[in-house]
């Protein structure tokens, strides 16, 4: 009997202590969307409303989705980590989502380039990483690439060794001259190009392209750690307004850079700074191309539809 007496008691205190709603909203972030409206929400009207303002308030990630070709082969769908399928979004997506995990593209059509549009502010807001896994021999696959992906890209983490000159991206061109035709492309907003890659000495012909271009590029490059030992170099190219310097910056850490002779020395020294201490193998906001000739829908037919702008990485 005073077992349950005591009971009462200690239900009637648990009753009487108050905590307030931003403790519970603070606790909910441990909870899963489906915990939190399958079974925190059924409790109590208060808690019915207190995740109510969860959900409202709470910032989104897309999380890691693959776009696959439908199983009917008509267009495309949306996988989930989950497993389930969707089809590709259409509109604009809801302002509370903030980034995304991963992105795989296995297959692509106009609805997908729609949706990548759709999610462009995401690639801006916190950059992102592109890693490209589609074979060499898909011709039709890598010219939409090149022509849609690779100009946009600001920097590149290069599985190869150090770029080849003359630059070169036509069909018979090595990997490495292309890298370095992509390096010499300027972007439309002004900002240097980053390169990560491995480097051997000599440097491909660059100082001597260096020497004899007529048209300015700036792009800096950050070499893996190498048991090589590098060899500074400091150019002028009058003709451009450029120098070309290659110089250790910090501990096993050098950068080689191209930019004007006068130039802003508070923006470009951001910029180094950001290229010696960028993750480069960072996994958020990554978008993984691995689709094939066969792997390309309606509306892609010409290369040159309008593709998605500005992944940044």
């Amino acid at each position: 009997m005073s077992d349950n007496v005591n009971d009462k008691e200690q239900q009637k205190q648990m009753e009487e202590i108050f905590i307030c709603d931003d403790i519970w909203l603070e606790v909910f972030a441990l909870f899963s969307p489906l915990e939190l409206g399958h079974t925190m929400a059924l409790i109590s009207d208060r808690f019915d409303a207190l995740v109510d303002l969860h959900f409202k308030h709470k910032k989104w990630s897309l999380g890691s989705l693959q776009i696959l070709r439908a199983i009917d082969g008509n267009g495309a769908i949306v996988k989930q980590s989950s497993g389930e399928q969707l089809p590709i979004p259409q509109g604009p997506i809801p302002g509370k989502v903030i980034g995304f995990e991963k992105i795989e593209i296995r297959y692509i059509d106009r609805s997908v380039i729609e949706f990548l549009q759709s999610i462009r502010r995401l690639f801006t807001s916190t950059g992102t990483t592109v890693d490209i896994g589609t074979s060499a021999d898909q011709s039709h696959s890598w010219e939409i690439i090149w022509q849609k992906i690779w100009p946009n890209l600001r920097s590149v983490d290069f599985r190869g060794l150090f770029p080849v000159f003359p630059a070169d991206d036509n069909t018979d061109a090595s990997s490495r001259q292309a890298m370095a035709k992509w390096l010499l492309t300027p972007r439309e907003d002004g900002l240097p190009k980053m390169l990560h890659c491995d480097f051997y000495s000599p440097r491909g012909g660059m100082e001597e392209a260096f020497v004899n271009a007529s048209e300015s590029a700036n792009f800096i490059i950050r070499p893996r750690p190498s048991l090589n030992v590098f060899r500074p170099c400091k150019l002028k190219n009058k003709s451009t307004g450029e120098r070309l310097t290659f110089q250790q910056m910090d501990g096993d850490k050098w950068l080689l850079v191209r930019c004007p002779i006068e130039r802003d020395e508070d923006k470009w020294a951001k910029w180094e700074k950001e290229a010696i201490e960028r993750k480069w193998s960072r996994q958020w906001n990554c978008i993984f191309i691995n689709f094939n000739d066969s792997d390309i829908g309606d509306g892609m037919g010409d290369a040159n539809v309008d593709g998605p702008s500005e992944p940044n990485k």
